[in-house]
């Protein structure tokens, strides 16, 4: 591969001008993985990957440093996929030349490979965090200036690491310029570079291939749409929402809006009426800050810090990997528009921006009952265009706790690995109706169809990264006696042929993966092992009953949403929902008492009201007058079996009046989550006349 590169590069460079950007060509590296032919040569130098359903073939890491201007491919290799892309960039540099700057994003720093740049002279700019180098995170929080120039005294044992790896260095001190670019939304980034002399160089084109705004540009209405596409860029998993709240508090205070955080660190930012609207009802306008968090196995993505990266896709704003956030950030961004458009009719409005909502609904609980004034409230996080909620269902979690005695794993024994991958998952509020599969459930019933079969041992099991989503994947470790291997293999492929049968329609992704486990582990004591199986499988999950009142709505309903299960103890959680508080907590109670049993401990908390519909709503009534005012069609009425805010908050605030609508949004919850973008525009189009229609 690097010698047909350079073979075609040769003639290129003789006739081509590459663009220089400041006297340097920018030079970028990156990488990606490639499935190559099944050769006795290529299995030796990569070794070999993959499982049994989507075949075993030898694995290599490409890497190349290409010309980020001209799109030539100034070097590439091919190298297995241990080996990180510092070490590729590194062995790349004997063909770069002494006015190449090198573009890198945050993959690549590292004290070693700075030090190691700066010796000869290559210069970089590259994308930093703040966590684990001391001087840049002081550069961040504790200094106001755009820019910098900072010594670095590298730590002895990245000296050494260095050294061990190779990578001999003269010098452990070192010289960096930190860049502050600041970006709309008063975001920013942190660059670091080796040009010590050159300033405001890295705004702008330079670093834009990193950015996630691409997604956005010519999307309309544009005073919603940039809003979200800051949101993208900031992270805000459940009480995780810190840094939003504080550059929304900054964002408010710049255009004089009042706003202040209460004890639960919910925001509430006010807007005065429009000119002569003062008298007006007031209008709370409500959505959550924050967003669930889930990407698929082997998708690189740190929610603590990346940046959402959606695409558009047939009409639709997608995150493919990864949800997307739009619940509830189009509700979230739809408000900061009401508050940003001056040209807007209104009376009072009041943007109450919730925290916690989806791991306990903990702000819509801590709210106060005299921060409010406006008696109207549109909350805006439901997911389906052209309907009005009235109603929506209470629950609450149970949560399994159970200690354990750890042993060996006996002589003879092998452990294995096996993965249950490829489900849909979502919403458990919105798609537990359709019958999807729960990743957790159906590895327990694998599990123990196999423990009749064959001695097997459990050593861990893992699934579900949220109470509110289905779970897509599940993991157990196992051990088996070595002569039975054979059969577990053969006992794996029947099982994923019954659940593709059984999931058909619905489901039919689903894959079981295995591997053997090198790693000794220690494993669940028979006891522990029969009980939490047992009580996983006969544990209740999905639909418990329809309601009769709203037909197609489903009334009572369980989610087991994550276990944990190590050899030394293990928990699971299960959310609970009904449009019936007492149907919640009987079937609350069932769970209780089937753990109950064995002796292990389950406990309910975190108990929220459901909304009852109020059928007599004035502002459901406004609400439909104006959708058929603006849309020439009637709107419908519906109750959700998701949680919605709006009952915790109605019942802090006693005659407050309470409609919700929204997008369209599908897959909420999971990765692949997207929003419809014209819905989008609807939306506004809809605030906008509710709210100059109240009066």
């Amino acid at each position: 591969m690097r010698a047909l590169n350079e073979l075609l590069l040769e003639p290129w460079e003789k006739v081509v001008v590459v663009p220089c950007w400041h006297g340097f060509r920018l030079l970028a590296g990156d990488t990606t993985t490639l499935r190559l032919p099944m050769l006795p040569e290529t299995a030796e130098a990569f070794g070999l990957r993959g499982d049994r359903w989507e075949g075993v073939a030898p694995m290599a890491q490409a890497f190349g440093l290409y010309d980020a201007t001209s799109g030539l491919m100034i070097y590439a290799d091919l190298y297995p996929v241990q080996v990180r892309e510092r070490e590729m960039l590194a062995s790349s540099q004997r063909h770069a030349q002494p006015d190449d700057l090198l573009l890198l994003d945050r993959s690549f720093p590292a004290y070693w490979l700075f030090a190691w740049l700066i010796a000869p002279g290559r210069h970089f700019c590259m994308r930093v965090d703040a966590l684990g180098f001391d001087a840049i995170e002081q550069f961040v929080h504790a200094s106001a200036a755009d820019e910098t120039v900072v010594e670095i005294n590298m730590p002895a044992l990245a000296m050494r690491k260095a050294a061990v790896n190779g990578y001999g260095l003269s010098s452990r001190v070192f010289q960096l310029r930190l860049i502050r670019v600041r970006l709309p939304g008063h975001q920013m980034e942190i660059l670091a570079t080796s040009l010590l002399d050159r300033t405001n160089l890295f705004f702008g084109a330079a670093m834009s291939g990193i950015s996630p705004q691409a997604a956005f540009s010519g999307l309309e209405p544009a005073i919603v749409w940039n809003h979200f596409a800051v949101l993208c860029t900031i992270p805000r998993a459940s009480k995780q929402e810190a840094a939003l709240r504080q550059n929304l508090l900054a964002w408010a205070g710049q255009r004089g809006l009042a706003a202040a955080v209460d004890a639960a660190g919910n925001l509430i930012i006010r807007k005065p009426a429009s000119p002569g609207r003062a008298h007006f009802p007031g209008v709370i306008l409500q959505a959550h800050l924050d967003m669930v968090c889930q990407n698929n196995a082997g998708t690189p993505h740190d929610f603590s810090r990346d940046p959402i990266r959606p695409v558009r896709r047939d009409g639709w704003l997608v995150a493919d990997a990864t949800t997307l956030g739009a619940d509830n950030g189009i509700g979230v961004a739809l408000i900061l528009a009401v508050l940003e458009d001056t040209r807007l009719v209104h009376g009072p409005i009041e943007a109450l921006f919730t925290v916690d909502e989806e791991a306990g609904m903990g702000g819509a609980h801590g709210l106060a009952t005299d921060v409010l004034h406006g008696r109207l409230m549109l909350n805006l996080d439901t997911e389906a265009w052209g309907e009005f909620y009235l109603g929506c269902a209470g629950g609450l979690d149970v949560n399994v706790q159970r200690s354990g005695t750890s042993e060996p794993v006996p002589e003879g024994w092998q452990c294995w690995r096996i993965e249950l991958r490829g489900l849909r998952g979502g919403h458990s509020g919105v798609e537990i109706h359709e019958e999807r599969g729960n990743a957790i459930k159906l590895l327990v019933r694998v599990l123990r169809g196999l423990e009749q079969q064959l001695p097997l041992r459990l050593g861990s099991l893992t699934g579900g990264t949220a109470r509110n989503a289905l779970p897509r994947e599940a993991f157990a470790v196992i051990a088996i006696p070595e002569p039975e291997a054979a059969n577990l293999v053969a006992g794996l492929e029947k099982w994923v042929g019954c659940l593709r049968r059984e999931l058909a329609g619905v489901d039919e992704g689903v894959k079981l993966r295995y591997s053997p486990q090198p790693d000794a582990v220690e494993l669940l004591s028979p006891a522990d092992q029969g009980v939490w199986l047992a009580s996983l499988h006969a544990a209740p999950h999905g639909v418990r009953r329809m309601s009769r009142q709203f037909p197609g709505v489903v009334e009572t309903s369980g989610n087991l949403g994550m276990v944990a299960l190590a050899a030394s103890g293990g928990s699971c959680n299960f959310m609970v929902r009904s449009l019936l508080d007492s149907g919640s907590m009987a079937l609350a109670d069932e769970i209780v008492s089937l753990f109950a049993l064995s002796g292990t401990v389950a406990v309910q908390a975190g108990h929220y009201p459901g909304w009852a519909p109020n059928p007599d709503s004035w502002l459901l009534s406004l609400c439909q007058a104006v959708y058929r005012r603006e849309f020439a069609s009637d709107s419908l009425v519906q109750v959700i079996h998701a949680g919605l805010e709006c009952g915790i908050i109605g019942a802090k605030y006693p005659g407050l009046d309470v409609v919700s609508f929204g997008p369209s949004i599908r897959g909420a919850h999971a990765p692949g989550e997207a929003v419809e973008i014209e819905s989008v525009g609807r939306c506004w189009q809809l605030l906008r006349a509710i709210l100059a229609a109240v009066d």
